[in-house]
C-alpha cells in the first residue's frame, strides 16, 4: 500500500510539471549581468533576463570551460586564447525572479529576489543538470502574454589569471549556443576595490558593441572600478567576451588554485588587442564604404529605374496620335469578329466576349431562340453547316449544342446545369470556355493590333536583378531600412509596368479610335434626330455590339424610347416591337447566365479540391501533389 501511495505521488509530481503553454512565443527584451571579482580571483555573477511573451520557462546553460582552447605557452599567440583562461568550476547557484518593470538597469539588482525552489510544480521552480563543461538551469515559470525577470546567481572559481606584471580576466559571458536574439545586453565587471592603477578593458563580439572603463575622478586622481559593455540588438549564437587587465595587488589571497602565468603579459596582450582593433577598424571602414556605397547604389538604381520607365513609356507605351478624329462613327468594321474588339480594347478576352458571340450568332440567324418563361430561353441550331463560322464561333456552337444541350437544342437552365458538372477536379464547362478563349485570343493576335515588345520587356527586366544585389547588401549589413523598402516597392511596380504596358500598331490605333467613336455613338444614341439614326433593321446588330462595350442595357432602353418617339401610333411595326422587347430581355438573360455559370463552375471545382485528400510526401497515400568566442566560459539560453 505504501509503495502504491509513493507511486501515485510521483505520478502527480510528474504530471504537475507538464508544460501548460503549448504555443510558445517569446522574445528576450533585456539581459543585464553584474559580475564582481573577489580578492581570491573568483567571479561572482548575477544575471537578470527579461523574457516577454508566452512560455513555460527558460533554460540557461552555464559553460565555464572551453575545450577548444590550447595550452598556455607564454608566447604572444597564447594571449589570443588559451586554457589558462578557463574557470575551474561553477557553484553557489541561486535561481529566482524579481518584481520589476521597464528597461533593466543595474538598480534592478537591488530588488528583492523571489527564490525558486527545486521543482514540484510548473511555476517558480527549477532543475539543474550537468552538461559538458557546465550546468544547465531549467527555470519553470508559466507566463502568458506577459514578462518575467529571471534571476540567476553563481560563482565561477579561479577566473583571474595572475601574470608577473598585471592581473587579467578574460571570459566569454555569452556563448555561441545562446539561441535567442537579445534586444539589449549589458555587462558590468567590477574590481575587488577601486584602484588608481590604470585598468584596461576590451570586448569582442559584434562591431556595434560599446565597451568602456568604469572610472571616476576623486580629488584630482582617476579611480578605476572595472569595465562595462553594451550591445543593442544582439543576434542569437553571437559570442560576447570581455578582457580586463588591472592591478595585480587587488588579488590579495594567494592560494594553491590561483592561476599564475609567470610571464610579463601586458605588452603581449596589447599587441594581440591592437591587431584585433586594427582588424575591427578595417571591418568598420569596409562596412562604412559598403553602407554609403549601398545608399549610392540604391539612389542610382532608383534614378535609372525612373529614366527607364520614362523611356519605355515614350517609345513603347505612349499611344500614337489619333489617326481618326471624328466624334462619332456609325460604321461597322467587318474585317474581324465582334469579340476581337474586346482584345483590341484590353488585350484580353472575357466572358463578355462569350455572351456577345452567342448574341452575334443569333443575329446572324445561326441560332434561333424561343422564350420559355421569364428567365429561360430555348435555343435551336438552325444549320449544321459551319463553313461560314470562324473557329471561335464553332467552339461556342460545340459548347452549347454538343456539351450543354442535345439534339441541336439547349436552354439557359441546361447551360447552368452543365456548369455544375465536375469530373474529378476539372470542370468540362470551364475547360471548354478556356479553349474558346485561347482560340479567340490567337485569332485576335493574328490581327496585329499590338506591337510585339517581348524582347524589349525581357531585356529591360534584367535591370531588376540589380535590386537583388542591393537587398543582399542591405541584409548582409543589417541596414534594411526605408530606402531598401522603397527599392522593393519600386522594383515591384517596375516589373508590373513591364508586364502590363502595350502599344497599338498603326492599324490597332486606327481601329481603336474608330471603335471609340462607335462607342460614343451608342452612348449618345438617344441624342440623335431620326434622320441621323441608322435604319431600324440594323438596330439588332447595334445591340450585339453594345454588349461588347458593356452598354447593352443602356442602349436597349434608349432604343425603346427612340422607337416610341418615331412610331407613336404605328401598329404596322408591332411585330418588330415584340421582337425588340424579346431581344432586349434575351440580351440580359444571356449575360447573367454566362456570368453565373462561370462563377458556379469555379465554385464547384474549388469545393471538389477542398474535399480531396491532403498531399503526402511520405509515400503512405493521400491526395496528388500539383502537376508536376576567444576566452573561456560562455553558455547558451532558450525558452520552452
Amino acid at each position: 500500500m505504501k509503495k502504491i501511495l509513493v507511486l501515485i505521488i510521483s505520478l502527480f509530481s510528474f504530471i504537475s510539471i507538464n508544460y501548460a503553454v503549448s504555443n510558445v512565443n517569446y522574445k528576450i527584451d533585456d539581459y543585464i549581468v553584474d559580475a564582481s571579482i573577489d580578492i581570491s580571483g573568483n567571479l561572482k555573477v548575477r544575471e537578470i533576463i527579461k523574457s516577454t511573451g508566452s512560455y513555460n520557462g527558460y533554460i540557461r546553460d552555464l559553460i565555464y570551460k572551453n575545450d577548444r582552447l590550447g595550452d598556455f605557452t607564454g608566447d604572444t599567440s597564447s594571449f589570443e586564447g588559451s586554457s589558462i583562461y578557463n574557470p575551474t568550476g561553477i557553484d553557489n547557484i541561486k535561481v529566482g525572479s524579481i518584481n520589476y518593470n521597464g528597461e533593466l538597469s543595474f538598480d534592478a539588482f537591488n530588488s528583492e529576489v523571489t527564490e525558486f525552489s527545486e521543482c514540484t510544480n510548473n511555476r517558480g521552480c527549477y532543475t539543474i543538470s550537468d552538461i559538458t563543461n557546465g550546468k544547465s538551469i531549467k527555470m519553470y515559470n508559466e507566463t502568458v502574454n506577459s514578462s518575467t525577470y529571471f534571476y540567476i546567481e553563481y560563482t565561477l572559481g579561479n577566473t583571474v589569471v595572475l601574470h608577473n606584471d598585471v592581473a587579467e580576466l578574460y571570459l566569454s559571458f555569452i556563448g555561441n549556443g545562446f539561441d535567442d536574439d537579445i534586444g539589449r545586453y549589458q555587462l558590468r565587471v567590477t574590481l575587488p576595490q577601486a584602484t588608481t592603477t590604470e585598468t584596461r578593458v576590451w570586448a569582442h563580439g559584434p562591431l556595434s558593441g560599446e565597451v568602456s572603463r568604469i572610472v571616476d575622478e576623486v580629488d584630482g586622481a582617476t579611480k578605476y572600478y572595472g569595465g562595462y559593455l553594451k550591445i543593442e540588438d544582439l543576434s542569437k549564437n553571437t559570442p560576447v567576451d570581455m578582457r580586463m587587465v588591472f592591478d595585480k595587488s587587488l588579488i590579495m589571497v594567494d592560494h594553491p588554485f590561483l592561476k599564475k602565468s609567470k610571464v610579463d603579459a601586458l605588452d603581449k596582450i596589447l599587441e594581440v588587442e591592437q591587431v584585433r582593433a586594427d582588424d575591427a577598424n578595417k571591418q568598420r571602414k569596409t562596412a562604412k564604404i559598403l553602407v554609403y556605397g549601398t545608399y549610392a547604389l540604391s539612389g542610382t538604381y532608383l534614378l535609372i529605374l525612373l529614366l527607364i520607365i520614362v523611356y519605355l513609356y515614350i517609345k513603347y507605351d505612349k499611344e500614337r496620335k489619333r489617326s481618326f478624329d471624328m466624334e462619332y462613327n456609325r460604321e461597322f468594321i467587318d474585317d474581324y469578329d465582334v469579340t476581337a474588339i474586346e482584345y483590341l480594347y484590353d488585350k484580353k478576352i472575357t466572358e463578355k466576349g462569350f455572351s456577345t458571340s452567342i448574341l452575334n450568332l443569333i443575329y446572324k440567324k445561326k441560332i434561333s431562340f424561343e422564350k420559355l418563361d421569364k428567365k429561360d430561353y430555348k435555343f435551336t441550331r438552325t444549320t449544321v453547316d459551319e463553313s461560314e463560322l470562324n473557329e471561335g464561333e464553332k467552339k461556342v456552337m460545340d459548347i452549347l449544342f454538343n456539351k450543354a444541350g442535345s439534339n441541336n437544342m439547349v436552354t439557359l437552365k441546361d447551360i447552368k446545369k452543365y456548369a455544375k458538372e465536375v469530373n474529378g477536379t476539372t470542370s468540362p464547362f470551364l475547360k471548354g470556355f478556356d479553349t474558346w478563349k485561347s482560340i479567340v485570343t490567337n485569332e485576335s493576335e493574328k490581327l496585329n493590333f499590338y506591337e510585339n515588345n517581348r524582347s524589349v520587356k525581357l531585356k529591360f527586366s534584367l535591370y531588376a536583378l540589380v535590386s537583388i544585389l542591393i537587398l543582399y547588401l542591405d541584409i548582409k549589413l543589417g541596414m534594411f531600412n526605408l530606402l531598401a523598402f522603397i527599392v522593393i516597392i519600386s522594383t515591384i511596380v517596375y516589373i508590373i509596368y513591364l508586364v502590363s504596358f502595350n502599344k497599338r500598331t498603326i492599324r490597332g490605333n486606327l481601329d481603336y479610335n474608330k471603335w471609340k467613336a462607335f462607342e460614343r455613338f451608342l452612348k449618345d444614341f438617344g441624342r440623335f434626330d431620326e434622320k441621323e439614326l441608322p435604319e431600324i433593321k440594323l438596330w439588332e446588330r447595334y445591340l450585339v455590339y453594345a454588349n461588347i462595350f458593356g452598354l447593352a442595357d443602356k442602349v436597349g432602353k434608349t432604343m425603346k424610347i427612340k422607337f416610341n418617339e418615331m412610331y407613336p401610333n404605328d401598329y404596322t411595326n408591332r411585330d418588330f416591337v415584340f421582337d425588340y422587347y424579346l431581344w432586349s430581355s434575351l440580351n440580359s438573360n444571356i449575360n447573367r447566365t454566362v456570368h453565373s455559370s462561370i462563377s458556379t463552375a469555379h465554385s464547384e471545382v474549388a469545393s471538389k479540391i477542398a474535399e480531396s485528400s491532403s498531399s503526402s510526401g511520405s509515400g503512405f497515400g493521400g491526395g496528388f501533389s500539383s502537376g508536376g568566442g576567444f576566452g573561456g566560459g560562455g553558455g547558451g539560453g532558450r525558452g520552452f
